[in-house]
């Protein structure tokens, strides 16, 4: 007797309801209404008419590739078998997730359309319109954080890495000694440990110069990397309390004052350090998956996108816990 393929569809949807759920993607799904990016998203077809998918599913794809460091093929691969990937993008048994061809092009789209500037911002309006309530802003946290380039340039040749890819710059460091790829600015701010603002440069670009103030900033540390009278100008300028550390020079040590004003802005960095480590550790941003600036942006953005979604679950979870 042939089984009827409606029962049998029926019979695995309910199987699906009936699994241990993923207490981290079932979180998110409560408190991120993803429904929110949709206008933004219809952006991308504006001139081209409808996606053949949904642009949602194709935006939670792209957070899950994150969350989980996936490549593109891995990602469909796991959304495909997985039921709490599946759960979480909103598919049924019978449904197959968008191939990694289409979220190639769903990246692009989104670049061309100048949507990946506008992601962060929107999570912050999304929350600030929501139930829940996120008091941030008032003191920030700024540093900066190297992220390799795709392609190493080979020992004493440096033109190597201009010729695969142009955008990535040579840094030193004391124990690394040359460092070849990208750059990562980041403005966190301190008592959500969310981030706020972003800027990728060129490796061999000094952080002093990308001194980035979020608005409603009132207080903001940085290490002695962005010790400059221009800087402490640019806060005063903005109205935001100097927690800027100082920095001795050959035959100027600090003084005492000065030492004490660095001591505790020094332990209070450390949680910008732990947040770039766990972005490298377990959401892939150590090396870039990309070769060019531009695309190397990307991938830092829909990272910091990533671990802000986290850190909001995480909060949620202690509210409520």
């Amino acid at each position: 007797m042939k089984a009827n393929p409606k029962i049998q569809n029926s019979l695995l949807n309910s199987f699906m309801k009936e699994v241990p759920e993923n207490v981290f993607l079932t979180n998110i799904s409560k408190i991120i209404a993803f429904e929110k990016f949709r206008p933004m998203l219809d952006e991308c077809y504006e001139s081209i008419g409808r996606c053949a998918y949904d642009p949602v599913v194709l935006l939670k794809m792209l957070l899950l590739q994150r969350w989980y460091n996936l490549s593109d093929r891995a990602v469909v691969a796991e959304a495909a078998d997985r039921i709490s990937f599946r759960l979480f993008l909103g598919l049924d048994i019978t449904q197959q997730p968008p191939d990694d061809t289409t979220l190639v092009r769903f990246r692009n789209r989104l670049d061309e359309n100048g949507i990946y500037d506008k992601l962060i911002s929107k999570l912050e309006k999304h929350l600030a319109d929501s139930a829940l309530k996120i008091s941030e802003g008032r003191i920030t946290i700024v540093d900066a954080t190297l992220i390799e380039a795709h392609t190493r340039p080979k020992s004493g040749d440096p033109s190597y890495l201009e010729q695969h890819d142009p955008g990535a710059e040579i840094t030193y460091r004391k124990k690394k000694g040359p460092v070849c790829g990208y750059k990562l600015h980041a403005a966190m701010d301190a008592e959500t440990r969310i981030i706020r603002k972003i800027e990728v440069t060129g490796a061999a670009e000094h952080e002093a110069k990308h001194l980035l103030i979020p608005p409603g900033t009132e207080e903001l540390m940085a290490d002695k990397g962005y010790h400059s009278a221009e800087n402490r100008r640019k806060l005063k300028e903005h109205g935001v309390r100097d927690r800027i550390m100082y920095r001795g020079a050959r035959n100027h040590p600090l003084t005492e004052r000065q030492k004490a004003h660095n001591r505790p802005i020094s332990r209070a960095r450390s949680a910008i350090e732990s947040k770039f480590g766990e972005m490298k550790r377990w959401n892939g941003l150590r090396r870039a998956i990309y070769r060019g600036i531009n695309r190397v942006r990307r991938q830092v953005i829909l990272t910091v996108l990533a671990v802000n979604i986290k850190r909001l679950s995480a909060i949620s979870a202690q509210s409520t816990g």
